[in-house]
């Protein structure tokens, strides 16, 4: 779950987001929808096209739902912190995407255990690639 703080002055942003990669095409890990450049729309349950998540991110009654993340995506800052969620995941399929993201962007943090990792949130995807870990 992504916990947003504060809202950024910059336009845009480069970090690291988590996906789970089936044939060409990249699905968010906590919501199953597909990950694709241009405005992040809301989503609903209908929306989304893949089954294999670890998170109910789109039950509105889920711990994991965050109503200020309707309409955004999320990207780790650190590049490290992104492959500690991916070595420690019983996800099959999870691979490592360098992004750059912008429209109201929001800081923010993830936690996994006992650790919290920095992220930022925004509304627009503008480019993505895979990378290697």
């Amino acid at each position: 779950m992504c916990i947003l703080l504060n809202k950024l002055k910059q336009n845009q942003k480069t970090g690291y987001k988590l996906a789970i990669k089936d044939g060409n095409q990249y699905y968010s890990p906590a919501t199953g929808t597909l990950i694709k450049i241009g405005v992040v729309k809301p989503v609903n349950k209908i929306d989304k096209s893949h089954g294999n998540t670890w998170l109910n991110g789109l039950d509105k009654s889920s711990a994991f739902y965050n109503n200020e993340m309707v309409g955004r995506t999320s990207i780790f800052i650190n590049k490290e912190d992104a492959i500690k969620i991916i070595n420690g995941a019983i996800l099959k399929g999870l691979v490592l995407l360098k992004c750059v993201i912008s429209t109201d962007l929001m800081d923010g943090y993830v936690t996994a255990g006992w650790a919290k990792y920095l992220t930022i949130a925004g509304r627009n995807i503008k480019s993505f690639e895979e990378i290697k870990i």
